[in-house]
């Protein structure tokens, strides 16, 4: 009886392992798991590469505030020194502050800070001009601007003379690194301001960066640039007039100054592009 067990039981046995052994059916579905289809979709390779897409768009700023190594800086508005004609030049506090924007923009050293930016921050801290501020001020206006350094200046007119002083001074110590002045006739007043700029921004860059020179110079430029003025004191105040209509909300005032400005100084750059900017 044993005998015939053992053999019927080996039987038995070799059938349960070719049962466990059997392939699975295409219901089961356990291989499309691994199919290429599927491995396609949600791939690594995928995932990175939809990652590196949103580094690349995003990086063009990160890498910009990164490698920015220009010098912060901004120009405060002016103190008007004049005596007897002090309320009629007061406007002059913001036309030269933007004409020094605009000029300084030209050197590739610099990030200059825009003067609608330096009014939002002087309405907020309630101050009015750059006459003399501590160095506590004078932090608190560096900090909310993000600058290193600040510019002061002041002008003032004295027998049918004008004088522009500036200097820039350090945020973090109030040090002045550099100090300069232009003077000469009134109806020359944007050769006065370059001027000024010439004096004050080289020496600055060189002694901070070791390289001062504008970003459009070239060796012959200062003989082939036209010596004529462009803009004269009447139409900078003109100017800095609109600036302030504008900065209070009158859009048509602005306009209304803009368009005697350009009338008169047909070549004022700033005013004709701020005039067609408002006339759009």
């Amino acid at each position: 009886m044993k005998r015939k067990l053992f053999p019927l039981m080996g039987v038995v046995f070799l059938v349960l392992i070719l049962i466990a052994c059997r392939p699975a059916k295409s219901d089961d579905h356990p291989a499309e798991s691994h199919s290429p289809s599927t491995a396609t979709t949600v791939s690594p390779a995928s995932d990175s590469q939809s990652s590196a897409t949103v580094t690349e768009s995003a990086s063009p700023s990160g890498k910009n505030e990164k490698t920015d190594e220009r010098i912060r800086l901004a120009v405060l508005y002016f103190e008007n020194n004049s005596t007897g004609s002090k309320e009629e030049l007061a406007p002059l506090a913001k036309g030269l502050c933007d004409m020094m924007i605009a000029e300084m923009s030209g050197n590739k050293d610099l990030n200059v800070v825009e003067r609608t930016r330096i009014e939002e921050v002087l309405k907020e801290l309630k101050l009015t001009q750059s006459g003399y501020f501590d160095k506590e001020t004078t932090q608190q206006l560096g900090k909310l601007l993000g600058v290193q350094y600040l510019i002061f200046g002041s002008y003032f007119d004295l027998f049918s003379r004008f004088r522009i002083d500036a200097r820039i001074v350090k945020v973090e110590t109030g040090e002045i690194i550099v100090a300069a002045g232009a003077n000469g006739d009134p109806n020359d007043f944007d050769l006065l301001e370059k001027d000024l700029v010439k004096k004050l921004i080289p020496p600055f860059v060189s002694s901070t960066k070791g390289d001062g020179q504008m970003e459009n110079d070239d060796p012959g430029k200062e003989n082939r640039q036209q010596k004529k003025a462009t803009v004269t004191l009447r139409g900078a105040v003109s100017y800095g007039t609109a600036l302030e209509k504008s900065d209070r909300g009158d859009k048509q005032s602005a306009i209304a100054l803009l368009r005697d400005v350009v009338e008169s100084n047909p070549d004022f750059s700033l005013a004709k592009r701020m005039l067609n900017e408002f006339e759009r």
